[in-house]
């Protein structure tokens, strides 16, 4: 079984930061790391990274100095002992057959990039999908793309949404490096 990455950048966000963790390790897919990725945060942060390390061994931390979200990524990238990576923004969770999903996607594509679409949620908990779109629609953008057509299907709004995060993607590491 290949084993996935998870790559969290952390800085100032411990009033999220352990349901972000907590929907990590709590994924159907199994064989993960979850890379930490501190980056000189002022507040409690760095202590729940830890208590998270010492609960289960898949977590890993990183420290370095403030230098931005890009580098803290980086980092993790460097660090990283997975096949796949995923990035999850710390202040984010992840639904339990994300990964899952993703990886699946890959293997059936053969595809180096797997890209998920994601839910907002409100200050009352209710939940938006942000795609909002017809299963027709959705389906027309469910297939592997060439680097062409990839390019070219960006001015979709749909796709461009998608594809300006690093986050809801599970990417092969070697395409990465």
């Amino acid at each position: 079984m290949e084993k996935i990455s998870i790559i969290i950048p952390v800085y100032q966000v411990a009033q999220y930061l352990a349901a972000c963790i907590e929907s990590c390790l709590n994924q159907s897919y199994h064989h993960i790391e979850v890379i930490l990725v501190d980056d000189g945060s002022p507040d409690e942060s760095l202590r729940i990274c830890e208590h998270y390390r010492q609960r289960d061994s898949r977590v890993r931390i990183v420290c370095t100095k403030n230098q931005g979200i890009s580098r803290a990524r980086n980092k993790g990238i460097q660090v990283a002992s997975g096949d796949y990576i995923a990035f999850v923004d710390s202040d984010d969770t992840i639904a339990p057959d994300y990964l899952q999903h993703l990886y699946q996607s890959i293997k059936q594509t053969h595809s180096e990039v797997a890209v998920g679409s994601f839910y907002r949620i409100d200050d009352q908990n209710v939940y938006y999908f942000i795609s909002r779109r017809s299963d027709l629609e959705q389906a027309k953008l469910e297939r592997t793309y060439t680097p062409r057509e990839f390019f070219q299907a960006r001015t979709h709004s749909l796709i461009n949404r998608n594809f300006e995060f690093l986050w809801g993607k599970l990417f092969k590491k070697n395409s990465l490096t």
